[in-house]
């Protein structure tokens, strides 16, 4: 795929809470809770050796107010806070492999919507427009070329054979339709 590699991609709390399967944010691992800007390491148990409080410490500011690990975080600063703090094993790598995939998608298509420019909107809302009228229309002998009634219908339809798709809501497409077919029928 191209674009962003999974180390560019960022990590915020709820994709660190579930690659890493938190259920428990205040009570994750032996000594670190999960909050919205990061991971913080809560104080230690009593009892430990100086060699175990030490280990289970490290701290990469060496200030236990401030997180361990800051959310967003790239992939490549989890896998290290990971590899520091033993959870490494924590993540499902097919689990990862999706949430990357995911995510590079999304952001792919922000970029291509972003990218999308005044001519190709034009062309895009004209074919809109144009299949709208299509299934609308009648043949030249009088017969209806769909089983559609109405744009509400045809909406319907859409919003009721894709409902989890991006992009398509009832609002969206009620607002894409109107200026389609405005398009569409100016002289």
């Amino acid at each position: 795929m191209k674009g962003k590699d999974a180390s560019s991609l960022n990590v915020g709390y709820s994709d660190f809470t579930k690659l890493c399967r938190v259920s428990d944010p205040e009570d994750w691992g032996l000594c670190l809770s999960i909050r919205e800007d990061g991971v913080y390491l809560k104080e230690l148990p009593a009892g430990l050796e100086p060699a175990e409080r030490a280990a289970l410490s490290v701290h990469p500011t060496g200030n236990l107010k401030d997180p361990v690990l800051r959310f967003p975080c790239t992939v490549d600063q989890l896998q290290f806070f990971l590899e520091e703090h033993g959870g490494y094993g924590s993540i499902d790598p097919f689990d990862m492999a999706d949430w990357a995939f995911k995510k590079a998608l999304a952001s792919q298509v922000a970029n291509a919507e972003a990218a999308l420019g005044p001519r190709q909107e034009t062309t895009y809302l004209n074919i809109i427009g144009g299949l709208i009228e299509l299934m609308l229309g009648e043949s030249p002998a009088g017969k209806k070329l769909s089983v559609y009634e109405n744009s509400a219908a045809i909406i319907d339809a859409l919003l009721a054979k894709y409902e989890n798709v991006y992009g398509i809501t009832k609002r969206t497409l009620d607002e894409k339709f109107a200026v389609a077919k405005k398009r569409i029928s100016a002289p």
